[in-house]
C-alpha cells in the first residue's frame, strides 16, 4: 500500500530503495532494465549488493523489448554487468507461474535480487517439477535423452520451438528453464 515515484531518476530510485531497505522496509525498485542497470549500476553495486540491502531490483521491458526505439532502449548488458557484482541474485522468469513464484520468494528473502522481465506475453509452461520452485534450481520443461537445451526468461519458449524441430529429426531434447542466472543450479547440470 506504499508507493514512491521518483520520476526518471534511476540512480535516485536505487538509492532511495536501499535507504528504505536499510530501515527494514520490503522494497521493490522498478524501472526499464536498459536504464536501471546502466544508469544506476554503481548504486546497485554499492548501495544494494555490497551493502547487503535486501532490495528487489526489477528491470522491465528487458532485452530488445522496446524494439524500434533502438539500441539506447535495449538491455542486453544487464546480465553481464550484474553477474560481475557479488551478492546479487539474478532471476529471469519464463512464464507467469515462474514470475509469481519469483516475486513471492523475492519478497520473502532478505538479500539483494534482480528480477528481469521482458515485455511480450509469456505463454504458460507445464513443467515436470512444477511442485517446487526455488532460486538457484532449474525447471525441467520437457525431458529427452539426446541433448539438453538450457534457456532463461523469454528464450525458454524459443528453446521449446528448437526442441520441437529437433524432434522431427529424431532428436529428443531436454529443455530446462534456468530462471535463476546467478547462482546456477550446478546439481541439475551434472
Amino acid at each position: 500500500e506504499q508507493h514512491i515515484e521518483v520520476g526518471i531518476a534511476e540512480q535516485n530510485l536505487v538509492g532511495v530503495a536501499a535507504g528504505l531497505a536499510s530501515c527494514g522496509k520490503k522494497v521493490f525498485a522498478v524501472s526499464p532494465a536498459c536504464f536501471l542497470t546502466a544508469r544506476a549500476l554503481e548504486q546497485i553495486k554499492n548501495d544494494v549488493a555490497y551493502s547487503d540491502n535486501p532490495v528487489n531490483v526489477i528491470g522491465i521491458s528487458a532485452g530488445v523489448s522496446y524494439g524500434a526505439l533502438g539500441s539506447t532502449h535495449h538491455s542486453l548488458h544487464d546480465y553481464a554487468a550484474l553477474r560481475a557484482i557479488n551478492n546479487i541474485m539474478i532471476v529471469a522468469p519464463a512464464d507467469n507461474w515462474e514470475t509469481e513464484k519469483a516475486i513471492e520468494l523475492a519478497a520473502a528473502t532478505n538479500q539483494p535480487v534482480y528480477l528481469r522481465f521482458g515485455k511480450k506475453p509469456m505463454p504458460p509452461l507445464k513443467a515436470i517439477n512444477d511442485d517446487v520452485f526455488a532460486f538457484g534450481k532449474g525447471r525441467v520443461i520437457i525431458e529427452g535423452d539426446d541433448v539438453a537445451i538450457i534457456a532463461t526468461g523469454e528464450t525458454v519458449h524459443l528453446a521449446l520451438q528448437a526442441a520441437a524441430k529437433l524432434k522431427t529429426e529424431g532428436i529428443n531434447a531436454t529443455v530446462i528453464s534456468m530462471h535463476t542466472i546467478k547462482p546456477l543450479d550446478t546439481v541439475l547440470l551434472q
